[in-house]
């Protein structure tokens, strides 16, 4: 996996859910990584500097800027510190991302890292590690991303607002970046009831 395919992700949402980029300030990023000790993979380094601030998925990033500097309030760290420093404690070099649940976090493990400086996501249940679905962050990204839509396509369905051209549009697109349904759990159960909601 590759920052290729997490820009192609971010234009998939650009395109379907209307967003712009905005970028960020590459001192910030790497004042977070010397707060929590760690170097962000290639592919979440891109994500925060040109999507967090214009994205629609729920993915942590950093807040802040020039002048007044990191947000106390950034998530990304304080809720990494902050299970960093309980009695059964998140071990160093791993980053909250993503809860999936009140209990259930998606880190990044950046003490598994490859050739190419990518390390995968993997689950965080109360002091147990188990698997994710993601070999590495843009796998998650782009499922976001999809769930996004799906969402942003659901209400407009409920205001009858949804038209079959436009779910078809968005399933054409999606595939002329190169992705497969496979690339989504739900991404196939997902297309088919709002293609069954659309006018």
């Amino acid at each position: 996996m590759s920052i290729e395919r997490l820009i192609k992700a971010f234009e998939l949402e650009k395109k379907i859910l209307g967003i712009v980029e905005k970028k960020y300030e590459k001192s910030l990023i790497e004042q977070a990584e010397q707060i929590l000790d760690v170097k962000f993979p290639p592919t979440y380094r891109y994500y925060l500097e040109h999507i967090h601030w214009a994205t629609k998925t729920p993915i942590h990033g950093v807040e802040g800027n020039l002048e007044t500097g990191l947000s106390p309030h950034c998530t990304l760290i304080s809720e990494t510190l902050r299970e960093r420093s309980k009695k059964v404690p998140l071990p160093d070099k791993h980053i909250f991302i993503e809860n999936d649940g009140p209990d259930t976090w998606y880190i990044l493990n950046t003490l598994r890292v490859n050739e190419n400086g990518e390390c995968p996501v993997i689950c965080w249940l109360g002091g147990t590690y188990f698997d994710s679905p993601y070999a590495d962050f843009d796998g998650l990204y782009l499922e976001l991303v999809n769930g996004a839509i799906y969402d942003m396509m659901m209400d407009k369905a409920e205001e009858e607002e949804l038209t079959r051209q436009e779910v078809e549009d968005y399933i054409e697109f999606y595939k002329s970046l190169g992705f497969t349904g496979e690339e989504y759990k739900f991404l196939q159960q997902n297309w088919a009831a709002l293609l069954e909601e659309a006018q």
